[in-house]
């Protein structure tokens, strides 16, 4: 019997977590990769742009793991900001469309969260 040798990952190293939120952000606006990879060097000269980036994404996918009824709430309660965002700026229709929308999430909200009826 041969024994397969795994080669250990190297742990990945510390970033400040604001760098990373920044590159973060410039990945989920849209921003190519050669552009985050240039705005790293240019933004925090002396970093591995190329280890940050891979952070970034970690970072990024870490969140396709979260419970699908607190990214509801969360999105609920960003929902009950830009409503009062909207009031304050007499915006009354966007206000509205936030009211009509954080309905519609309440009730996909209560749908998720209460148990199947079994059918009999």
């Amino acid at each position: 019997m041969s024994k397969k040798k795994t080669k250990a990952l190297a742990p990945a190293p510390a970033f400040d977590l604001k760098q990373l939120d920044e590159v973060v952000k410039w990945a989920v606006s849209g921003a190519s990769e050669q552009n985050i990879l240039e705005a790293i060097d240019e933004t925090f000269p002396g970093s591995d742009g190329r280890q940050m980036l891979g952070a970034a994404m970690m970072q990024i996918s870490k969140n396709a793991d979260a419970d699908p009824l607190v990214v509801m709430a969360w999105t609920f309660e960003a929902a009950k900001y830009c409503y009062q965002r909207m009031v304050d700026a007499n915006d009354f229709a966007g206000a509205l469309k936030a009211l009509k929308y954080m309905n519609e999430l309440a009730a996909s909200m209560e749908a998720t969260s209460r148990p199947e009826e079994e059918t009999a």
